[in-house]
């Protein structure tokens, strides 16, 4: 009840031109925001939008792009004096560094390689090559 008679008298006292602003910073000052949710939910639609587009992109990658297998041969063996002379495919480095020149050559790029020892014989270089689109 003192409020309300507080408020008359505040009202009444007060300059009748500041009385409209008064009531409009009230109103403004017990209404939520509105403005602040459309701003989220642009945000939220054009990540959404974003990840969309990339997992489409990703998906054309995946089923156009084409892929080259290959295998290194490593030159090894025993010279006429006896002698057992050195692999060109010694270890898995080597592996990876002909499989990368190899797909690089004929326009690919080096997926992966698999690189597998011989004791007794020449050792063996696969790599997988492949040609992405993006």
């Amino acid at each position: 009840m003192k409020k309300k008679i507080e408020k008359k008298r505040t009202l009444k006292n007060s300059n009748p031109a500041s009385i409209a602003p008064q009531k409009r910073a009230q109103k403004a000052a017990s209404k939520p925001a509105p403005f602040r949710r459309k701003p989220l939910a642009l945000i939220f639609i054009a990540i959404a939008f974003i990840v969309i587009i990339v997992a489409a992109l990703l998906a054309v990658e995946f089923v156009f792009a084409s892929k080259k297998s290959l295998t290194v041969l490593d030159i090894c063996g025993i010279s006429p004096g006896g002698k057992f002379f050195g692999h060109t495919v010694g270890d898995e480095q080597s592996c990876k560094i002909q499989c990368r020149a190899q797909c690089v050559s004929k326009g690919y790029s080096l997926d992966a390689w698999t690189f597998t020892p011989s004791a007794g014989g020449c050792n063996s270089c696969s790599c997988s090559c492949i040609k992405r689109l993006i």
